[in-house]
C-alpha cells in the first residue's frame, strides 16, 4: 500500500501490555445512543431514570426502524426488540454504550453495526435521529471522474451479471481500494447492507461517495502531491492518543496515511511493506504535508486516549490489511490485519467505543447519508471530534 516509506532503521521498543443479534437491532442501538445522549436533562437524572428513558428510546427507535423495513405496518405492530437493551454500568445507566449478552453470536466489535461512539452528534445539531438515508446517486462526487467512458468489453465480460451501474460504481471504488476484487467488495457491501437493513443500492453510493471524497486522484500534468518527496517532519504530539494524516499516493491515488502516538515522539502505524509497526522517532521523520490532530477533551479523557495508545501498541507485528479502507470497520479481538486508518480507528472505538470516522453511524444521523464500512485515512480528519493542530 501506500503507507510504504518510513523507519528502516528503527530500534526495537517494549510493547505496552494489551489487555448481532438482529441488524435492525443493532441499527436502533445507533439512533438511540446517538438521540439520547444529547439530551439536555441527562446529567441530572438518577441512574433508574436514565435508564428507563434509554429503555424506551430503544424501544421507540426499534419500532420505527422496524416499520420503516415492513411498509404499510404500524410501530404497534412491531415484534419486541430481538436484542434487550441493557442499561450500561450494571444496568443503571452511567453513560456507557448499551451492552450484548454474551449468547449473541458476534461481539459489537466484529459487526459491521456497531454501536457509536458516545460522543457523536449530528452534523446538524439536531437533536434527535433521522430515519432518511440518502436517495442514490448516479453521478461521481465532487466532479471527479464525470468524463469517465463506458464500463468496457473487458469488465463486462467478466462480470455479466452485474449492471452498468452498479459495475461502474463497484469499479470506482475498487481502484481507490487498490483494485480490491469487485466481487469481494460486491458481497461485502451487500452483506453490510442486510445488516443495516437499507438498499443496497443505497449503501453502494455512500461507499462510492465515500471513496472518491476520500481518495484524491493525481493529475500528473499538474503540481500534484503524488510524485512530491516528502517536505517537513511531523513534529512532536501534544501527548499519547493523538494521530497525524500525511499525502500518501500510489499509482496517482493518493489515499494518505495516518499514525497514532503513543508518546509526544512515537507513533503506531501500519503499512504493507512491515504491517503494525512502531515508529520510534516519528516526530522527526519526513511526510508529505504532515498535519497532527487530537480528540477533543469532552470527547475522550486523557484515560482513554492512554487506552487507545495502548491498543494500538498491543497490535505491533500484526498484517497488513491490503483490501483496502471500504470495509474496514474492524477491530476485535479475531482481527489479525489492518490499514492504518483502520488501526487508528479501532484503537478508539475497541477500548471506548470513541468513534472518529467522520461517516460513522452516530454522525450520519440527522443527515441525508447513508452509513457505509468505511473509514479511509482523511475520514478521521474530519471528525467533528477532532482538532487539527
Amino acid at each position: 500500500m501506500i503507507d510504504r516509506k518510513i523507519d528502516n532503521n528503527r530500534p526495537a521498543r517494549k510493547r505496552a501490555s494489551s489487555g448481532m443479534g438482529a441488524s435492525v437491532a443493532a441499527l436502533a442501538v445507533s439512533l438511540v445512543m446517538a438521540s439520547s445522549l444529547l439530551s439536555a436533562n441527562a446529567s441530572a437524572e438518577t441512574p433508574a431514570e436514565r435508564c428507563k428513558r434509554e429503555t424506551a428510546a430503544y424501544n421507540s427507535a426499534w419500532a420505527t426502524s422496524w416499520v420503516r423495513a415492513h411498509p404499510g405496518t404500524k410501530p404497534a405492530d412491531a415484534p419486541p426488540p430481538p436484542v434487550p437493551y441493557r442499561c450500561g454500568g450494571g444496568g443503571g445507566g452511567g453513560g456507557q454504550p448499551p451492552t450484548f449478552s454474551p449468547d449473541e453470536p458476534a461481539p459489537p466489535s466484529s459487526t459491521a453495526t456497531p454501536p457509536p461512539s458516545t460522543s457523536a452528534e449530528p452534523a446538524d445539531g439536531s437533536s434527535g435521529p433521522s430515519l432518511h438515508p440518502s436517495t442514490e446517486r448516479n453521478e461521481p462526487a465532487n466532479g471527479v471522474d464525470q468524463d469517465q467512458s463506458p464500463v468496457g468489453g473487458g469488465e463486462r465480460e467478466e462480470y455479466p451479471d452485474i449492471p452498468d451501474d452498479e459495475l461502474r460504481k463497484l469499479i470506482n471504488i475498487s481502484v481507490r481500494n487498490f483494485n480490491t476484487s469487485i466481487r469481494k467488495l460486491r458481497s461485502d457491501l451487500q452483506t453490510f447492507a442486510r445488516q443495516m437493513s437499507l438498499p443496497y443500492s443505497e449503501v453502494l453510493s455512500s461507499a462510492e461517495r465515500n471513496a472518491f471524497d476520500a481518495v484524491q486522484v493525481s493529475n500528473p500534468s499538474a503540481d500534484s502531491t503524488c510524485g512530491k518527496p516528502a517536505n517537513q517532519p511531523v513534529g512532536q504530539a501534544r501527548g499519547e492518543g493523538d494521530f497525524f494524516y500525511s499525502d500518501s499516493c500510489l499509482g496517482g491515488y493518493n489515499h494518505g496515511h495516518n499514525g497514532i502516538f503513543t508518546s509526544p515522539s512515537a507513533t503506531m502505524e501500519a503499512s504493507d511493506d512491515q504491517g503494525v509497526h512502531d515508529v520510534e522517532n516519528a516526530a522527526a521523520s519526513m511526510r508529505v504535508n504532515p498535519q497532527k490532530y487530537y480528540v477533543k477533551s469532552e470527547n475522550a479523557t486523557n484515560h482513554q486516549k492512554h487506552l487507545a495508545a495502548e491498543y494500538a501498541l498491543s497490535k505491533d507485528g500484526k498484517g497488513y490489511n491490503s483490501a483496502g479502507f471500504a470495509n474496514n470497520r474492524k477491530g476485535g479481538p479475531d482481527v489479525g490485519h489492518f490499514n492504518c486508518s483502520q488501526l487508528v480507528w479501532a484503537a478508539y472505538y475497541e477500548t471506548s467505543r470513541i468513534d472518529l470516522d467522520k461517516d460513522s453511524y452516530g454522525s450520519w444521523l440527522g443527515r441525508n447519508v447513508s452509513p457505509n464500512p468505511g473509514v479511509y485515512p482523511k475520514d478521521l480528519t474530519g471528525s467533528p471530534l477532532v482538532v487539527a493542530y
